[in-house]
């Protein structure tokens, strides 16, 4: 049975996701990151590498990165799902579909890999990718695989996940559109001017700042799309 709240489609869908989500909330309401995965390629390398400027600024310690060729299906299953304990943040950003992404060779990494060796619980994952936050109900899907998106993948685990419910935008020569939306929203996770910074307040001030630094008369149709469509599944109090 699909889970709505406020008459809105919940990127987990059974009682038992929700629970699983509020319970990883109680066991661990603060983040206090050590380490972060930034991944890219294309047009992404110059956001993945101001997202890692941007953390090493604010004081992680050990930031792994995945750019162009050595993102790879082997590297992301190793970093992603191998490991013992997943990067208290993830920014994995690449061509996506509700249920895969695809690394820098044909090899496609899938949502339902998530379970895997790390564990996510408190960890807090983001990405530009295409419909990488489009929820999409078990019921309507002809496989487990296709049915089982990120939001609801990553959820089960104990994570928070913020992703695009339609397509991500981008540019070959700025940091623009989608990649400046979460450029934005990792500046803001470390601003604490009114009190202490929470994923939803994040996100907020990242979309605020998006609209009023927009150049008077520029503001478009897709950069409104590009706000509307990134989209915080789990808990927005997270700290």
């Amino acid at each position: 049975q699909q889970t709505t709240v406020n008459g809105k489609k919940d990127g987990v869908e059974k009682p038992s996701e929700i629970e699983t989500a509020i319970d990883a909330f109680l066991a661990q309401p603060t983040i206090s990151p050590d380490d972060a995965l930034v991944t890219g390629y294309d047009f992404l390398v110059a956001q993945a590498n101001a997202i890692s400027d941007t953390l090493a600024s604010q004081g992680i310690t050990t930031i792994d990165t995945l750019l162009e060729e050595n993102l790879t299906s082997v590297q992301s299953r190793d970093h992603l799902f191998n490991r013992p304990n997943a990067y208290d943040l993830n920014s994995i950003n690449a061509h996506f579909e509700h249920y895969r992404f695809f690394p820098y060779d044909p090899n496609d990494v899938f949502a339902t890999e998530v379970p895997g060796i790390a564990d996510y619980s408190g960890a807090l994952v983001f990405s530009v990718g295409c419909h990488s936050g489009l929820n999409v109900p078990d019921e309507d899907s002809a496989t487990a695989q296709t049915g089982t998106d990120w939001a609801q993948a990553f959820l089960r685990q104990g994570a928070t996940f913020i992703g695009n419910t339609g397509y991500g935008y981008g540019d070959s020569d700025l940091v623009a559109y989608s990649e400046r939306l979460m450029t934005n929203f990792v500046q803001e996770l470390d601003y604490v001017g009114d009190g202490p910074q929470t994923v939803g307040k994040a996100l907020l001030r990242a979309k605020h700042r998006y609209y009023n630094t927009s150049a008077a008369g520029s503001l478009s149709n897709y950069d409104e799309k590009v706000m509307a469509v990134m989209t915080l599944y789990g808990l927005p109090m997270l700290e």
